[in-house]
């Protein structure tokens, strides 16, 4: 969302900080604020969750139905509440009126658009057309009429004069000026104020009267609470205009004059910014590389214009060279000046490419042209497609920048049209599951022989020549997996049998002829369980013919289930300076150190952009993978870390959040045990607080909690300061973020994991 402001009229001797626009935004001057948002995104109150009607935005920026919200703040006796949304205060007088306008933001690539060609003095704030309507005034202040038939000699016609004089003698753009919508700051008139107040009382009339229909007596004394205070503020309404109407113009009449030759001296001087937006008014400018092939192909035009048609000088030759010279140059030189004023007020074409970009400090230096924008703002660099409009000559001095962006579109295409890979986690299957790798069996190899040792036996049949000459080598997934091996009641296949010809010997597909080697180790008896002799064993039957075996085992297990499934846990943690992450490797050691169960540990998204993140001396981010909402869909359990920020979760951890709504629609989540571990600056930071407001998303979603409890006796140690809670594992970073877990810490936070697996394997089971 980008966020706009019409403030109350000014007064005639008012001075107006246009150097500051903090200043100019204080809450208390808003009378209404205009913001833009994107027509995928469904916009609704956070409360009755319905479309609003008649909006207020708060202070700290959430929008919310006027009697929804009224009927919050009802709710206490005190004069202010708690937001909703982000636990800022809240109260009746600080609501302001909001106007949200449904665009395509950013605008999609293929769609056919329009750019408004704009001036900016360098020492102004507020962009401006550059040819006004001579007579209209917009009132709405949302759409510009500047059509391509627009020329430069409406500004000699009287009106326009006018008009652009009054301009001029203002300190701030007008409601009413035809390039309001360009400024972020807008100067509100009596009249609009008014038209505004009348404008939310027909919103409340209406909705007064849906409620009466329906019988809705809950929220009707809050419509009426609004009604009332509307009232009012139109029985004021005469207070509006006191002085605001002739006086700015007449105490700035004098000069005039010389405000005209001090701007006429700018342009020449090229003291002034010109760029091309997108005529919706959204942060989306046009990019460099178009604007310098339609600086040339105007300037090429003007040059024939003043020269003839076809003719071609020793001016025209350094006119192409230097052109050519500034095609090869990079797109964040300044633009060539001089020439601006040749270009058409509006052009039009389909969007190429789109490029998003944040007003950081090294944005602003690469481009002056947007400092009016706030700061972290986001806006972006839109590519068009300008064939049609541009002569061979231009194509040809620019054939190897616009080479070079088509490279950089298709590479960009390939980057987004490529599958982004998945985490292994859950990708395990049976089939590559050793019972002997890294050194750790499952089930354990003595307590499966100490159960099965009255079953322990020897199988097998006579081998011909062909089967000791010719071993198989490979195995079907089938033959490797446990349901295979389950098939024959807990046995692995005896010697003999179908799935047994191919492993005769051990060196064919494993000592114990199951498996390849590829999925369950090493092919070398060697690296048989210790104790087991394989040598070929004999055996008498009947008259004391002794028979030659091959010495493979058929052994039963008793303890081995009939399908194998771990329970997977997942823990997402958010860090700024690694103190959670720490604590999520601990827990992810108490998790498997639990037989049956496996971790794998997530991260969330960073929101901070990376020179925030540089101002705060934050460390590298740990190469974790990105959490989502599937991650949470396809877990058994989900353990959260979660740094504190003022007692509740950081912004970072809601986006995640609120991105679930989609497993909240379908049940996703439900049963699954999730539990929380915390980092905080003090002793008194919150971590129990931030496990209430957390609780909140487990409850809707349909989630377990389980808490740590008193599972460790490390939570009653009184020698040392430490974290955790019986709701869970917790950490101290100390006041700067110097401090890091300790050894008692992290040895809780194990805890937790190995009791968070423990009771997850049970829910799983």
């Amino acid at each position: 969302m980008s966020y706009r402001f019409v403030i109350s009229p000014l007064g005639q001797d008012a001075v107006v900080p246009t150097w500051d626009l903090e200043a100019l935004t204080e809450w208390t001057s808003v009378e209404q604020v205009l913001l833009w948002y994107d027509d995928e995104s469904q916009q609704t109150c956070p409360i009755c969750m319905d479309t609003f009607r008649a909006p207020k935005i708060t202070k700290c920026g959430h929008i919310f139905c006027w009697p929804c919200i009224l009927r919050y703040l009802s709710m206490t006796d005190k004069y202010w509440r708690r937001c909703p949304m982000c636990f800022d205060s809240v109260q009746k007088g600080h609501l302001r009126s909001v106007q949200l306008q449904q665009l395509q933001l950013p605008p999609h690539v293929g769609t056919d658009v329009a750019f408004q060609f704009l001036e900016r003095p360098k020492f102004s704030k507020f962009p401006q057309l550059r040819v006004l309507p001579p007579t209209d005034v917009k009132e709405d202040a949302t759409e510009v009429d500047a059509s391509p038939s627009a020329s430069s000699s409406a500004l000699r016609s009287p009106e326009a004069a006018a008009f652009a004089e009054r301009k001029r003698t203002r300190k701030l753009p007008s409601v009413n000026d035809a390039d309001a919508t360009y400024s972020r700051i807008l100067e509100s008139t009596p009249e609009y104020l008014k038209e505004l107040l009348y404008s939310e009382m027909r919103d409340l009339q209406s909705m007064d009267a849906e409620f009466r229909s329906s019988g809705d007596v809950d929220n009707l004394p809050f419509v009426e609470e609004a009604m009332r205070n509307t009232s009012g503020r139109l029985a004021k309404s005469g207070d509006f205009a006191q002085g605001t109407h002739g006086g700015h113009h007449a105490a700035n009449h004098a000069n005039s004059t010389s405000g005209v030759s001090k701007e006429k001296t700018h342009h020449e001087n090229g003291e002034t910014y010109s760029f091309y937006q997108i005529a919706n008014g959204t942060y989306v400018v046009l990019h460099p590389l178009n604007m310098k092939c339609l600086l040339k192909e105007y300037s090429d035009e003007h040059q024939h214009e003043l020269e003839g048609v076809g003719k071609e000088d020793t001016h025209q030759h350094e006119l192409e060279a230097a052109w050519t010279q500034e095609a090869s140059s990079s797109s964040s030189e300044p633009l060539p000046i001089g020439r601006h004023h040749l270009l058409p007020e509006q052009i039009y074409g389909r969007i190429l490419d789109v490029e998003h970009a944040v007003m950081d400090e090294e944005a602003q230096k690469r481009y002056r042209f947007l400092s009016h924008l706030p700061r972290f703002c986001d806006f972006y660099i839109c590519e068009l497609d300008l064939t049609s409009q541009l002569s061979p000559s231009t194509l040809n001095c620019f054939h190897n920048e616009l080479k070079k962006r088509v490279k950089h579109r298709k590479h960009k295409l390939k980057l987004q049209n490529t599958a982004a890979p998945s985490s292994p986690i859950y990708k395990s299957s049976a089939a590559a599951f050793s019972l002997e790798e890294e050194g750790a069996s499952w089930p354990a190899l003595e307590e499966a022989l100490a159960e099965s040792l009255a079953d322990f036996t020897l199988a097998g049949t006579k081998l011909d020549d062909e089967r000791h000459a010719a071993p198989s080598l490979h195995s079907t997934d089938q033959e490797g997996s446990f349901a295979r091996v389950t098939e024959n009641s807990g046995y692995f296949p005896a010697l003999g049998s179908e799935a047994g010809e191919s492993r005769a010997h051990g060196t064919a597909s494993g000592p114990f002829g199951f498996g390849s080697p590829s999925a369950w180790g090493s092919a070398n008896p060697s690296t048989s369980p210790p104790g087991w002799d394989l040598k070929k064993a004999g055996k008498k039957k009947g008259g004391g013919k002794k028979e030659a075996h091959s010495g493979i085992l058929s052994v039963k297990l008793k303890t081995l289930p009939s399908n194998i499934t771990m329970t997977k846990i997942a823990i997402i943690y958010y860090s700024t300076y690694s103190h959670i992450a720490k604590m999520a490797e601990s827990i992810k050691e108490g998790v498997e150190s639990v037989s049956g169960t496996t971790a794998e540990v997530y991260q969330i998204q960073e929101t901070l952009p990376e020179e925030i993140l540089a101002k705060m001396h934050a460390p590298p981010k740990k190469d974790h993978p990105v959490a989502t909402p599937d991650i949470l869909k396809n877990a058994d359990g989900v353990l959260f870390g979660i740094p504190t920020r003022f007692g509740s979760m950081p912004a970072q951890v809601k986006a995640l959040f609120d991105a679930c709504g989609g497993l909240w629609a379908s049940g996703g989540l439900v049963g699954k045990p999730a539990g929380i571990f915390f980092s905080t600056g003090t002793m008194g930071g919150g971590q129990e607080t931030t496990a209430f407001t957390t609780i909140t998303f487990l409850t809707h979603q349909g989630m377990t909690f389980v808490p740590l409890g008193y599972r460790s006796p490390l939570l009653f140690n009184m020698d040392e300061i430490h974290g955790g809670s019986p709701w869970g594992a917790g950490t101290l970073a100390g006041a700067d973020g110097s401090r890091q877990p300790s050894t008692l810490e992290l040895d809780v936070a194990k805890k937790q994991g190995e009791s968070f697996a423990e009771v997850a394997k049970k829910l799983s089971a």
